[in-house]
């Protein structure tokens, strides 16, 4: 385990008449309303697992909780030819690697493999940058808002699809979903869930919650053992 502690801040803002008066109507300091601090122990490397995830709403500090923890390893977004089909844009891996790829992450449509990335829907979009990011054999792939704008059927289809094939071995990649979707954990599976939600911080007078062993064996979230973070 590795503890982060981060302290967020907005640059200064100016000290305007609007500031003031949104600050007078709703009783609010404007200094402690711009920050936020995050405390959370994150599993390493080291440790035994294969899918994490880091959940919570906007403004919780989910994207940077996982810069700091894993930023060489986030996804970072592709540049796709125009006109290109997306097999010819995956590398130099023989095809059928390829196509086990796409398959892998729910895009099983060779149709789909025939356009441009650029005229695919938003989830098979997704699904591209997800088979690609495999296919290059990276240790850990941190993808930041995870499904956030896919439809919930779709995302429910790439969380298994994906889930299944990491735990198979047919990519080396561990994954760590960052996403405010708590619905994809019963899909996605996660060995681990760090929850930065204010209920976990609100329960027990706690800050955030870890969950480890979250799903095994498809467990329901209602049995999860719960590894709690003392707050500042």
């Amino acid at each position: 385990m590795r503890e982060i502690d981060l302290q967020l801040q907005c640059p200064d803002i100016s000290d305007t008449f609007r500031v003031r008066q949104i600050a007078a109507m709703f009783d609010l300091d404007p200094a402690a309303h711009t920050r936020h601090h995050v405390l959370a122990s994150v599993p390493d490397l080291s440790d035994p697992w294969q899918i994490g995830a880091i959940v919570g709403p906007s403004g919780s500090g989910k994207t940077a909780l996982a810069k700091a923890a894993f930023g060489r390893a986030l996804l970072a977004a592709r540049i796709w030819p125009a006109n290109k089909a997306v097999i010819d844009c995956m590398g130099i891996y023989p095809i059928r690697r390829i196509v086990d790829a796409l398959t892998a992450v729910g895009l099983g449509s060779p149709p789909a493999w025939l356009k441009p990335h650029r005229l695919l829907s938003t989830g098979q979009q997704f699904r591209c940058e997800l088979a690609a990011a495999m296919l290059e054999g990276k240790s850990l792939v941190a993808i930041d808002e995870f499904t956030s704008t896919l439809d919930r059927n779709v995302a429910r289809t790439v969380s298994l699809a994906l889930s299944r094939s990491i735990r198979r071995g047919q990519f080396g990649s561990r994954l760590v979903a960052v996403t405010c979707h708590e619905d994809i954990l019963p899909w996605l599976r996660p060995d681990w869930v760090l929850d930065l939600s204010p209920r976990a911080g609100r329960d027990q007078t706690m800050k955030h919650t870890i969950r480890k062993g979250a799903y095994p064996n498809g467990i329901h979230l209602s049995t999860v053992h719960k590894y709690w973070l003392p707050s500042n």
